[in-house]
């Protein structure tokens, strides 16, 4: 582990990012620094629908854009190279469900 650790901290362009099972991924950082441009590369790393995907620094979830509409930035939150992001996915109740023909519907 203390291995894995290092080759993490020796990459300067990558934020890590751990998903709700555990699992850690490193993730570079976008050009643009933009919270928008990050989602979007967790969820290709990560594999994970970007609808449904919340991450988190310091117990504050990432939004892609901030009051008055203007596009949020790794430094509005924070974050920098080697920072540690949390990853959490909701799945919607149906996704990739086809439902069964005459079970109840929602109303």
């Amino acid at each position: 582990i203390a291995s894995e650790m290092a080759s993490i901290k020796a990459n300067a362009r990558h934020v890590i990012v751990q998903s709700a099972t555990g699992g850690t991924r490193e993730v570079e950082l976008p050009e643009s620094g933009l919270i928008r441009d990050l989602r979007n590369g967790v969820a290709k790393e990560m594999a994970v629908p970007k609808r449904g995907m919340r991450l988190l620094n310091a117990g504050k979830e990432l939004r892609a854009r901030k009051d008055g509409n203007q596009m949020a930035t790794l430094a509005d939150y924070g974050i920098m190279a080697g920072s540690w992001l949390h990853m959490i996915v909701a799945f919607s109740q149906y996704a990739g469900q086809n439902r069964i023909a005459g079970a109840a519907t929602d109303s």
